[in-house]
């Protein structure tokens, strides 16, 4: 997939409007794992990008550690509504592409960031590969 880097987004006129749309940020921690949630998996590539006008605008890349996770990716997002509140929460939808040598991956996945909130993904890959038994 091609993309833009977010750096490059904010040099461009479309970058004004989104900003005015999502000024704070919003967290999200990535867990991935394996064979039903019970093993976590190193070495996974993350992206998480979001379409905005033509463009796909890369706003994280990134490799799990030996636990499976990425922690504390900082992404743009709406206002939040106040405690109390019976409104809806606004929120931002991104997108993430999660791949693994010998496990099936995982492309276009969205998700939901709200303003001044972490959010957790937890993400199950399964293995494309047959491990014999002897």
């Amino acid at each position: 997939m091609d993309y833009i880097l977010f750096d490059d987004f904010k040099e461009m006129e479309l970058y004004d409007d989104f900003k005015r749309k999502n000024p704070l940020l919003g967290m999200i921690k990535i867990q991935v794992s394996t064979a039903s949630s019970s093993l976590p998996l190193e070495g996974v590539k993350i992206e998480i990008y979001k379409d905005i006008g033509e463009f796909d605008v890369l706003f994280f890349s990134g490799i799990t550690n030996s636990s499976g996770i990425i922690d504390s990716i900082a992404l743009p997002a709406p206002k939040k509504v106040p405690m109390g509140s019976i409104e809806i929460p606004e929120y931002s939808i991104y997108t993430m592409n999660v791949q693994k040598e010998g496990f099936e991956s995982l492309r276009n996945h969205s998700f939901a960031v709200f303003g001044d909130v972490e959010v957790l993904q937890n993400i199950v890959m399964n293995a494309t590969v047959n491990i014999e038994k002897n």
